[in-house]
């Protein structure tokens, strides 16, 4: 098994899809390496960590692992926004200005 490296992009894609989802004024993100911690108003607390298998979203008591990016936005959402209605969803990178 080999190790991960950070790659220093969970901050801006968990930024990013927070304002996508109109979240960002309503949680508190901080990221460290590979993993962030989301703390809701009333205090609920999300974390995205970096797994061997790809990220773990943990919620409270619940927890749930996922292969790749798009299956843990989906989990973060649902975790932070459960009354929204699931939507589809695009992941690119940022276009660079040239």
């Amino acid at each position: 098994m080999s190790e991960r490296q950070s790659t220093g992009r969970l901050e801006p894609l968990v930024a990013g899809s927070l304002a996508v989802w109109g979240l960002a004024d309503r949680v508190c993100l901080v990221v460290q390496g590979d993993e962030a911690r989301l703390t809701m108003p009333d205090g609920t607390i999300v974390q995205v960590v970096r797994s061997p298998r790809g990220w773990r979203v943990t919620s409270g008591e619940a927890s749930s692992e996922h292969a790749g990016v798009p299956g843990m936005l989906r989990a973060l959402r649902r975790a932070l926004a459960p009354e929204q209605r699931p939507g589809r969803m695009i992941v690119a990178p940022t276009p660079r200005n040239e």
